[in-house]
């Protein structure tokens, strides 16, 4: 009967992966329509290039503002509640976001849009790490970032097939809510007989890693490879319509 339940408890971590993976394929949906959809949206909404790269990054500035607070928060509150709040209010941005006709209120939704991958890239690791083996979690982090390549896949390469800007983010804001109630209904933040973790002294841990010159290293690498991999994803289709003439 033991080895039944363990057997169960371990199985049970497939659908906890299962469901981020989808989560985050569906937070880079969202985030990466406006490069797919940036041939509609700068006439449409009047704006300049440069504005359009403004709303595109802008969920990224949440992450750098909020990811740090939202790790912390999680080892205070647990990880389902504070993803689950984030993940909430990304919803009310998607939804936000289908009717802004100006600059300024798509790049507000847009902000708000990103608390979602803020709570979640903060959060992930720690999840994962409670329900796999350590032996797995190098198999489970990879599919957990292979998320963020296919949902940038999927954005750029199904936008355009949209009549309008208004309907490609009504899908991925339906899309993004039954992430949501996925990540409510059957995200759970470790195995029910698993142990709690001590509370961590947040600054205290904080200030370790910054003294740290591999953390920075490491850092600054990574600061160089995802602006590089933002810019590229999300303003080449532009480049090549507006540039190139590219249908």
């Amino acid at each position: 009967m033991r080895e039944t339940v363990e057997q169960k408890a371990s199985s049970y971590r497939w659908l906890v992966l299962l469901v981020i993976f989808f989560t985050h394929i569906t937070l880079n949906i969202l985030i990466f329509q406006i490069g797919g959809l940036a041939s509609l949206l700068i006439p449409a909404l009047q704006i300049l290039p440069t504005q359009l790269a403004m709303v595109l990054s802008i969920p990224m500035l949440t992450c750098a503002i909020f990811g740090i607070p939202a790790g912390g928060l999680a080892d205070r509150f647990g990880v389902k509640r504070v993803v689950g709040v984030g993940l909430i209010l990304s919803t009310i941005g998607s939804f936000g976001r289908i009717g802004a006709n100006s600059f300024g209120v798509l790049l507000a939704w847009m902000f708000i849009l990103g608390f979602g991958l803020a709570c979640l890239n903060a959060n992930a690791v720690k999840i994962l790490g409670a329900w796999f083996p350590p032996r797995q979690i190098g198999l489970a982090m990879g599919i957990y970032v292979a998320g963020a390549c296919t949902g940038i896949t999927i954005a750029l390469a199904t936008s355009a097939l949209f009549s309008s800007r208004q309907s490609a983010f009504t899908a991925s804001a339906i899309m993004l809510l039954g992430a949501t109630v996925l990540w409510l209904l059957f995200i759970k933040s470790k195995p029910a007989d698993a142990p709690d973790l001590p509370l961590q002294p947040f600054t205290e841990y904080l200030g370790v890693a910054a003294k740290s010159k591999y953390v920075w290293i490491g850092a600054t690498a990574l600061f160089f490879m995802m602006g590089t991999f933002v810019t590229q994803s999300g303003f080449l289709p532009n480049a090549l319509t507006q540039g190139k003439g590219i249908d």
